[in-house]
């Protein structure tokens, strides 16, 4: 198993051009090679901010709005760190109430340890972080293992976090050059609450993961992104 735990910021006119790629998410596949496994730099892009989610955006408490580090996997279509209409597991529900990267981190290693998955992604090692600004990491990826998840929590909120599921870094059999995933708002599940400052009330029984439904991540009627993933295929570290 190999883990990669590479972070930094990008500067100010790369997220103003990454931005933009929002109004169009498309996957190129020029130039892809068809070796068995590739190295791809991941950027996330938020855009999760008052102006974009104003109802209620928590800017005055003490818990001010924040997106927590990412966690994730590359793995095969037998794991999923999280799916719509299928209930959260423990790991995720956790990450959703606390932004905490423990239990989730060891389900990834057991998922692992089990052949389903390659490899466990962590931006930051699940210390917070700012919602504003975008964060780079990289990753190994194999054709046995072709997708990835990534996903943090919404914080404050009672169970929110933002993510993309099983996305797949292959077309036609090669590997994408590039590819731009817009992330949006999800309801792990796990708790009733419907504001971001809402008291905790842990469910019992479990509901499915779905699309966050609350006004504050619609726009007409719309989900509202709270960012993007930039996915670019680079040279093999050496």
């Amino acid at each position: 198993m190999r883990k990669i735990r590479h972070t930094s910021y990008v500067a100010a006119a790369t997220l103003s051009a990454l931005a933009a790629l929002t109004m169009s998410p498309t996957i190129d596949a020029n130039d892809a090679s068809r070796a068995d496994a590739a190295t791809y730099t991941v950027v996330f892009v938020p855009s999760w901010n008052p102006a974009s989610h104003p109802l209620e955006y928590p800017l005055t408490h003490a818990k001010h709005g924040l997106l927590t580090p990412i966690i994730g996997a590359t793995h095969g279509s037998s794991f999923q760190l999280f799916a719509e209409g299928t209930k959260p597991s423990a790991g995720l529900e956790k990450l959703s109430e606390t932004g905490k990267h423990t239990p989730l981190d060891n389900e990834i290693r057991q998922a692992i340890a089990a052949g389903k998955a390659a490899t466990l992604i962590e931006f930051a090692d699940g210390s917070p972080g700012p919602v504003h600004s975008s964060v780079v990491n990289r990753f190994e990826i194999t054709k046995k293992q072709p997708f990835v998840s990534l996903a943090g929590m919404i914080a404050p909120s009672p169970d929110w976090f933002y993510g993309v599921s099983a996305v797949d870094l292959r077309k036609d059999g090669s590997w994408v050059s590039s590819a731009v995933v817009t992330a949006y708002a999800y309801d792990s599940g796990g708790d009733a609450g419907t504001t971001y400052m809402a008291k905790d009330m842990d469910l019992a029984s479990k509901q499915p993961t779905k699309r966050a439904g609350t006004p504050h991540f619609l726009l007409n009627g719309q989900s509202a992104p709270v960012g993007v993933f930039v996915f670019k295929k680079t040279p093999a570290a050496n």
